[in-house]
């Protein structure tokens, strides 16, 4: 079984779902949240947005460019977020199955142990107890982990991180 398959194919799908599909996409001056202006193509029905684009790449007058639609994006977020709640909450149980998978996997363990060299079996929190647990501190990359995703605790650490007595 591939590493996280139920969940990349789950999240595959929502992908697919919320590709934008439309043919009406306008070029759009956007302000972003440093004050800066850039310019990126924003379909009028979905709200997706390209990746900016460069100003010499624009054949139309600057000036007369419409404004970047900002609710129109949030809205198509929302459903978007909303759709991986909904998905993460439904398959729960399989993504735990496949995250304990992971964590007995030759990967996982590999992994681990450079964690604990990394840190010299010290915890990287409290600095003064022995780490006997490595914990993610981003799912992002989960199967594919950098080893700056993870640090070498102690229990007590991690149950502190997590909010466990």
């Amino acid at each position: 079984m591939a590493i996280f398959k139920i969940k990349n194919d789950a999240y595959a799908e929502i992908e697919q779902r919320f590709f934008c599909i439309h043919k009406k996409r306008e070029v759009r001056h956007r302000i972003i949240k440093d004050g800066r202006s850039t310019y990126v193509t924003q379909c009028i029905h979905c709200g997706n947005t390209s990746t900016p684009i460069k100003k010499d790449q624009i054949k139309q007058d600057i000036e007369d460019l419409p404004e970047y639609d900002d609710r129109l994006e949030q809205q198509w977020r929302k459903l978007k977020s909303l759709a991986y709640d909904a998905i993460r909450k439904a398959i729960k149980p399989q993504l735990q199955a496949e995250y304990q998978a992971y964590l007995k996997s030759s990967e996982w363990g590999n992994l681990r142990r450079k964690v604990f060299e990394r840190c010299h079996g010290t915890c990287e929190l409290c600095e003064s107890t022995s780490a006997e647990q490595a914990h993610h501190l981003t799912y992002e990359r989960i199967g594919q982990e950098k080893l700056s995703d993870l640090i070498g605790v102690c229990i007590p650490c991690h149950n502190l991180i997590h909010g466990r007595e």
